[in-house]
């Protein structure tokens, strides 16, 4: 069977389970809410898929505190910023990015809340932070923007609206923008039948790739700031990496999809599935150590479908090998928790719970079995970004604060 053969099937499986076109506000809640409940029929996911094997199993139970418990610590710096985080108001994934010794970080100052569809035309601020001495030594204002990338050579972010704007990574000034669509409309009755919605950006193996939930990459090349491909990937992307060679897609129920950057070409997705006939929906990518990271909540058979928690009470996390693809480890935790950054091999996770914020931190360190509780903050935030063991955190005002973790 040829790849065109296993494109068509897959689609038509996909067509069979999930209600196609998808409306412009339909996939603008799926940007803004990455966890949820959903169902997908069984024999349709199973259509090319290659189910990968389980080497080790998984660790059931809540994050480990230790015997002693984990120390609260308090701010080391507090910096002020001319608008709260993009996010602030829920989940804060892709707002923020850590390049040498800077953090990058999306701000909103005007028209900042309301459905996405109004945060297009939303007011901020690009701001460059020094982590080192927790001052800002350049900012730049921005409109709509609402994820953002480092690597390749600059800043990029891109906004609901379709626009990628290159940024200097010296002076945090635009120096080129392209404005992205679908090479086919999602329908015939939709005035936004072309828009392309970002909802993800990543950088690395020689170009800047973004992402929709409307079954689309673009493949940007960073020098002239100007697509080379947009590829039709069959299946909703929920995450996205860069790392061993490969760009990796997350494709929620349907697994882990690979994407060739020399040539663009995508091999079909393959789920990872648990104890207890279990399948973990991917939500969220990340590399840490030299090995793929795999977010997602965990789906249970019902009858010819899967159904993930609605109270998101089973989630994992899966560590696969970048040069096979295999997967190499399984860690699964209760409760809502969201990988948030990633320093010297370490994933730093919290609490998914923003609006209130959260004061537990948790860490999976390279080789560990189970994520810890590493330590609780003073002051409620949320975690945007790590170098080494200092961790920057968003709080619910217009600042940012440092926080030293202890090993």
């Amino acid at each position: 069977m040829d790849r065109d053969e296993i494109a068509m099937q897959l689609r038509d499986s996909l067509e069979e389970v999930e209600p196609r076109p998808l409306s412009h506000e339909v996939i603008v809640a799926r940007v803004g809410r990455r966890r949820r409940r959903r169902r997908i029929g069984a024999a349709g996911a199973a259509v090319g898929l290659l189910a990968i094997a389980v080497i080790t199993v998984a660790i059931v139970g809540g994050p480990s505190e230790g015997p002693l418990g984990p120390p609260t610590v308090e701010a080391s710096a507090r910096v002020a910023l001319p608008g709260e985080v993009v996010g602030a108001g829920g989940e804060i994934v892709g707002t923020a990015a850590v390049e040498g010794d800077y953090l990058w970080v999306l701000t909103c100052s005007a028209r900042c809340g309301g459905p996405p569809a109004e945060f297009e035309h939303s007011q901020g601020a690009l701001v460059k932070v020094d982590s080192g001495t927790g001052e800002i030594v350049a900012s730049t204002p921005i409109e709509g923007a609402s994820i953002l990338a480092t690597g390749e050579g600059g800043v990029w972010t891109a906004g609901y609206d379709g626009t990628v704007t290159h940024f200097d990574p010296r002076t945090a000034k635009p120096i080129g923008s392209l404005h992205l669509s679908l090479p086919k409309p999602v329908g015939t009755n939709y005035p936004e039948a072309f828009a392309f919605l970002p909802n993800n950006i990543v950088a690395g193996e020689g170009a800047v790739w973004v992402s929709t939930a409307r079954e689309y990459v673009a493949q940007i090349d960073p020098q002239a700031t100007t697509v080379i491909r947009t590829i039709p990937t069959h299946f909703s992307v929920a995450g996205m990496a860069v790392g061993g060679g490969s760009v990796w897609l997350a494709a929620e129920l349907f697994g882990l999809a690979r994407l060739d950057p020399k040539t663009g070409k995508l091999g079909p997705p393959h789920p990872i599935d648990g104890t207890e006939g279990r399948r973990l929906s991917m939500d969220y990518l990340a590399i840490a150590d030299g090995s793929l990271w795999a977010r997602g909540g965990w789906a249970t058979p019902h009858g010819d479908s899967y159904v993930v928690s609605p109270d998101g009470d089973a989630h994992g996390l899966a560590r696969i090998e970048m040069a096979s693809g295999n997967e190499e480890q399984l860690v699964s935790f209760d409760g809502h928790i969201w990988v948030h950054a990633v320093s010297d091999g370490r994933l730093w996770l919290q609490g998914s719970d923003s609006r209130a914020g959260s004061k537990g931190v948790y860490v999976l360190e390279p080789g560990a079995s189970e994520i810890r509780l590493a330590a609780r903050l003073a002051e409620p935030g949320t975690v945007i970004g790590a170098v080494g063991s200092s961790l920057w955190v968003a709080t619910p005002g217009k600042v940012l604060e440092r926080y030293e973790i202890p090993d």
